[in-house]
């Protein structure tokens, strides 16, 4: 068993990156005409970028009998089946979580427990098409998370 996904938006959706990419360029005038700083814009602009990156550069995901891989930009992080006791789909991914029940983990009092919760859970971007792959694994290895509603 072995599933292998590649999540790419800006290559899904062409029309958006183009206008994302035109409105990042006019910021970038926009805050050269007002600043004057030409380091400063560059700073800015790079931080703009930066956290556009799952949606400029292409995710690839193996789902196999031991572990989650996630790829992007050259950069594997693997995150092993055993770390994690379910999942939840969402509209428009898929979240890991170390905890099989999320209602008990909030109702809890220390606050070191929730933060760590949701410090350790994972977020995986995905079309509603790789969703439907990806359950079908997630569902042999994970259970789905409990929300108590």
């Amino acid at each position: 068993m072995k599933l292998e996904l590649k999540f790419h938006p800006a290559a899904e959706q062409p029309l958006k990156a183009c206008l994302i990419t035109a409105f990042i360029a006019f910021m970038g005038g926009v805050m050269f005409y007002v600043l004057n700083n030409a380091l400063v814009v560059g700073v800015l602009l790079a931080l703009m970028i930066g956290n556009l990156l799952p949606f400029y550069f292409p995710t690839y995901y193996t789902l196999d009998e031991t572990a989650l891989r996630m790829k992007r930009l050259g950069k594997e992080r693997v995150y092993p089946w055993d770390k994690y006791r379910s999942f939840m789909v969402q509209k428009n991914g898929v979240t890991l979580w170390t905890v099989a029940d999320l209602s008990a983990a909030s109702q809890s009092q220390d606050r070191r427990e929730k933060m760590a919760v949701l410090r350790n859970s994972v977020f995986l971007l995905m079309t509603p098409q790789m969703i439907g792959q990806a359950e079908v694994i997630l569902r042999q290895k994970l259970a789905v998370t409990k929300t108590g509603e």
